[in-house]
């Protein structure tokens, strides 16, 4: 699928596009990340064009992903792109769950970004994958497939899976029997396997883990 720069879907008294995206809704462990990326509306198709690589996080390696923001991070310094990526714990998500954390990532997100810039809401257009949503004073559009779809929204996948690979690179160095650094958190083979033998540690979700010990219960009364 081409990548386009959304442009078309924004009213044009709207200056600036945020574009965001989730990584890690679905792992048994680590952090839930909200990737957001800000571009004036004027250099959207500007930054596309001098990205090529850009395509929804998953469907690109991590050498490529690595590449894209070392260009991102050069943009960002040039003022030609703004980003942040906030981050909720799995204790956080425990407590909150996984839905009003990604709310509260995303209005923080966006909150630090239009004060960074100076604007207000009525000049900012939010673009979103899946079923995010913004708060409802900002213009938005949600799209289904939207990180392989716009631009921003796939930047912003890239942001959030990036830094949420890096933090679970860090986990597997502090927690190695879990070999986070092959699985990233996810519901692997290998991973429960680890858990059955280590139990969980600090960085898993035990809300999340109440299936796998039901199912664990379950084969051990048979």
């Amino acid at each position: 699928m081409t990548i386009t720069s959304g442009v078309d879907h924004i009213p044009k008294r709207c200056r600036w596009i945020i574009g965001i995206d989730e990584a890690g809704r679905g792992p048994l462990a680590g952090p839930l990340s909200v990737g957001l990326v800000m571009i004036r509306r004027r250099l959207v198709d500007e930054l596309m064009d001098s990205m090529p690589l850009v395509r929804d996080s998953k469907k690109i390696s991590a050498p490529k992903r690595d590449q894209v923001m070392v260009h991102a991070r050069e943009l960002e310094a040039q003022g030609k792109l703004y980003a942040r990526t906030i981050l909720s714990a799995a204790y956080a998500i425990d407590d909150l769950g996984t839905s009003q954390c990604l709310r509260d990532s995303i209005q923080e997100g966006i909150d630090e970004l239009i004060q960074y810039v100076g604007c207000t809401h009525k000049d900012v257009f939010v673009l979103l994958d899946g079923a995010l949503k913004a708060p409802e004073q900002y213009r938005q559009q949600t799209f289904v497939g939207g990180d392989n779809r716009y631009f921003p929204i796939s930047l912003a996948s890239i942001y959030a899976k990036t830094t949420r690979d890096g933090v679970m690179e860090q986990y597997d160095i502090k927690y190695p029997q879990y070999n986070f650094y092959a699985h990233k958190g996810y519901g692997t083979k290998e991973h429960l396997a680890m858990i059955t033998e280590h139990g969980p540690c600090p960085i898993h979700k035990q809300t999340f883990l109440k299936k796998f010990y039901e199912r664990q219960n379950k084969s051990g009364k048979k």
